[in-house]
C-alpha cells in the first residue's frame, strides 16, 4: 500500500503550475520569482525539474494513478 500524499490537490496543482512557469522562464534565460518568493534562473533548471517530478509524483499518489499491478499465482479451486 502506498503512503498518502501530505498535499491537497489544489496545493499540488498550484505548485505544479508555478514550477512550469519557472521552467519556461528559466529555459528562456529569464529570472522568475515563484509564489514562495524563490528566484530561479537557468542555473536552477535541475532543481526545477526535480521539484516538478516530485509534485507530479505526489499528485499521482493522491489521485491513485498507478501502473497496473500484475499478481502472480494460481486461482483457488
Amino acid at each position: 500500500m502506498t503512503a498518502a500524499s501530505i498535499w491537497t490537490l489544489p496545493e499540488l496543482e498550484a505548485k505544479i503550475s508555478d514550477l512550469k512557469k519557472a521552467l519556461s522562464a528559466a529555459m528562456l534565460s529569464q529570472e522568475y520569482t515563484t509564489s514562495d518568493g524563490v528566484k530561479v534562473t537557468r542555473a536552477s533548471l535541475p532543481d526545477i525539474q526535480s521539484g516538478l517530478q516530485y509534485f507530479e509524483t505526489e499528485k499521482a499518489k493522491l489521485m491513485a494513478i498507478t501502473r497496473p499491478r500484475i499478481l502472480h499465482g494460481r486461482a483457488a479451486r
